[in-house]
């Protein structure tokens, strides 16, 4: 039983990635927001949860899981979200179930970087949540991370911590930005979820300089804006640069339907912003690109460039400079063959080290050992 209050049920991730691969081996089933009560895929059951539009409308999904784990024969529950920890640590302690953490980013410094909090509350949820972990963490039976900067502290913590990175699936991408039909303009593509954390403002600056070199050049922003004022910002920053022509924002792609956008695009853009939680995780955008065959241009973050540098598959930029994202975009625009090698070699990278395949065996090999 995979559960969390937070993600979407299609989470790239939950559903797409463990879910899908779990289920080769096991009864899983998924509960999740959704906007559907129950419905089999990949031989995943998933179960919908009441979406929430508010944060304070989580609390009622925990009652509701409660409720379904009881009622479930499931032999192991695999939670994502921090704010489940008391769920978990009642599912062990009144019951014989065997419990994962999962844990997908740098909680205490995502926590530091809630604005809406005020700073002397953040400071008490952090102490709090510290606290809550080092009683909780060690009697689950197992601790889930990615990278090595936010699984630091569950190494400590946890007998059984084990890193699974968020690569994307080789069967995914078959397909490449190889097989563009030349009659696209030049385009740089930024994949995903779009916060204002994640710096696609500076981007569409940068447009502003790249345009007056190639006039027809493309920025496609693919996924959804949150919150709704941050989409109206960005829709006037793009009208009042007179980009309406050069900018387009997709919307909310489904996972899979995002390979042909991939297709269109000459590079792909994860330029994060400089906040701890973004420099001690990995994006899943960045390995998508690579399996893409696209060149990146990325944030100058050590995570980032021993991905980047090592496969000498892009360009590591500072994320503020708008100048050295539109300097970095035109090399790749105005350079084919550069841009090409730099894709093809992401690819090879990506092939050989970092794709889903090679983690799905270190959890199906966690899976074994809780079930054997």
């Amino acid at each position: 039983m995979i559960i969390t209050s937070v993600h979407r049920w299609d989470d790239t991730r939950i559903f797409h990635r463990q879910a899908s691969s779990l289920a080769k081996y096991y009864d899983v089933e998924l509960h999740a927001p959704a906007d559907f009560d129950s419905k089999e895929l990949n031989g995943v059951r998933i179960v919908g949860l009441p979406k929430w539009k508010k944060k304070r409308d989580r609390a009622k999904l925990w009652w509701i899981l409660f409720k379904r784990v009881f009622k479930s024969k499931a032999g192991i529950v695999h939670f994502h979200d921090p704010e489940l920890i008391p769920l978990g640590i009642v599912i062990k302690f009144f019951s014989k179930r065997k419990v994962i953490y999962d844990v997908h980013e740098h909680v205490i410094s995502d926590i530091e970087g809630k604005n809406w909090i005020p700073g002397y509350l953040r400071l008490f949820i952090i102490k709090v949540f510290i606290f809550l972990e080092r009683i909780c963490v060690p009697k689950f039976d197992a601790v889930i991370y990615t990278t090595p900067t936010v699984g630091e502290r569950y190494l400590k913590l946890s007998k059984r911590a084990i890193s699974i990175e968020n690569y994307a699936k080789i069967d995914t991408f078959l397909r490449t930005r190889l097989n563009k039909n030349k009659s696209f303009p030049k385009t740089a593509i930024f994949l995903g979820r779009v916060l204002d954390f994640r710096g696609v403002d500076r981007v569409i600056k940068a447009f502003q300089v790249i345009v007056k070199r190639i006039p027809d050049a493309r920025f496609m922003i693919v996924g959804d804006i949150v919150p709704e004022n941050y989409e109206i910002e960005l829709r006037s920053l793009r009208k009042e640069l007179e980009l309406e022509e050069h900018v387009e924002f997709t919307g909310f792609v489904p996972h899979l339907e995002t390979v042909r956008y991939l297709e269109q695009a000459d590079c792909g853009v994860v330029t994060f912003l400089p906040t701890e939680v973004n420099k001690a995780c990995l994006p899943n955008k960045l390995f998508e690109y690579m399996a893409s065959a696209l060149p990146v241009i990325a944030s100058d973050f050590p995570l980032y460039k021993e991905v980047v540098e090592s496969s000498q598959c892009g360009l590591c930029i500072d994320p503020n400079n708008i100048d050295a994202i539109a300097d970095a975009i035109i090399r790749i625009f105005k350079n084919h063959d550069i841009g090409l090698e730099m894709g093809l070699r992401g690819r090879e990278a990506f092939m050989k080290k970092y794709n889903w395949e090679k983690e799905e065996k270190k959890l199906l090999a966690l899976y074994g050992e809780l079930c054997p």
